[in-house]
């Protein structure tokens, strides 16, 4: 009979969301100044995936802590809202310049909002070949496409 009571009298934490926000947003701090750099052949495919990066941070407890979390929520990484700045290098295998490209973007990196910085990107990605296209053949400039290569750190939460 006693322990029936001490059940009913037992409060649930009044301030459970506000908890699990708050850890939330230490989560999204603590990740601020993490890097994701991969390489891909066929950037622009609709089945391609950010699936294995290398993670880096210039503080190194930082790149420890990042690198645990990038392997425990990858999924909450590329899907919550960030502020972002994607570099994007397309190589051209024999070319003397390869082509540059930095991109501010605000928003996940997978989603709906992902598609203007995918546009935006492809453009670039496009303009890229058009400009090895327009060397003549045996140009210094003028090389064959081999990867694209992209870095996305958060600079901003």
């Amino acid at each position: 009979m006693l322990a029936l009571k001490a059940q009913k009298t037992k409060k649930k934490r009044g301030n459970a969301k506000k908890k699990m926000a708050s850890f939330q947003q230490r989560a999204r701090r603590g990740l601020k100044g993490m890097a994701l750099s991969w390489i891909d052949e066929d950037p622009f495919d609709n089945n391609a995936k950010i699936f294995a990066p290398m993670v880096d941070h210039a503080n190194p407890v930082q790149k420890l802590i990042c690198s645990d979390m990038w392997t425990q929520c990858k999924e909450w990484i590329l899907n919550t809202e960030f502020i972002w700045v994607v570099r994007m290098v397309v190589i051209f295998e024999g070319a003397k310049n390869q082509p540059d490209y930095y991109f501010d973007f605000t928003g996940a990196l997978n989603g709906e909002k992902s598609k203007e910085l995918n546009e935006q990107m492809e453009i670039a990605y496009k303009a890229a070949h058009d400009a090895n296209e327009s060397y003549k053949d045996g140009n210094k400039n003028k090389g064959v496409y081999l990867q694209t290569e992209f870095l996305a750190q958060i600079v901003g939460v």
